[in-house]
């Protein structure tokens, strides 16, 4: 009995660590931000996934982040390495139009980040649907 309970010590103290959350005031330094913004209003529309599943977002400026629904783990492990191989994000693309979108990797205080929207600055598929893949998790039910 002492032996299972010793054995299964670490597996909780995991469990505990891995469900850690933060607020925007203590974001790990890993995270991924995307959305859109522009327009007539001009609203930018921003979202933050980090890597323990938490979604956060916000409009605009002066409003606060608040919370959406935790992103499932493997959901949000291929998204962070998908965002790690994206080379597109290390060309520092910065060619906005006036509806514009965006998405960044911050890691080690450092960004890397593409923000397009420019009608004669297209930018690859490759980006485009990994802007619809991180999109898609902001519209999911909860649970899933």
């Amino acid at each position: 009995m002492k032996n299972r309970l010793l054995l299964s010590l670490p597996v909780l103290f995991f469990f505990l660590w891995s469900c850690k959350s933060y607020t925007p005031e203590n974001w790990p330094e890993k995270r991924l931000i995307f959305g859109s913004g522009g327009g007539f209003t001009g609203a930018v529309t921003e979202f933050v996934l980090l890597e323990n599943g938490q979604l956060f977002t916000h409009v605009g400026v002066e409003t606060p982040f608040r919370e959406l629904t935790r992103i499932g783990r493997r959901t949000t492990k291929d998204l962070f390495s998908k965002a790690a191989q994206m080379k597109e994000l290390d060309a520092s693309v910065n060619e906005p139009g006036n509806i514009y979108y965006f998405i960044s990797e911050w890691q080690s205080g450092a960004e890397r980040r593409i923000t397009w929207g420019a009608q004669d600055k297209p930018v690859s598929e490759n980006v485009k649907d990994f802007y619809q893949q991180l999109s898609k998790v902001t519209t999911q039910e909860p649970g899933k």
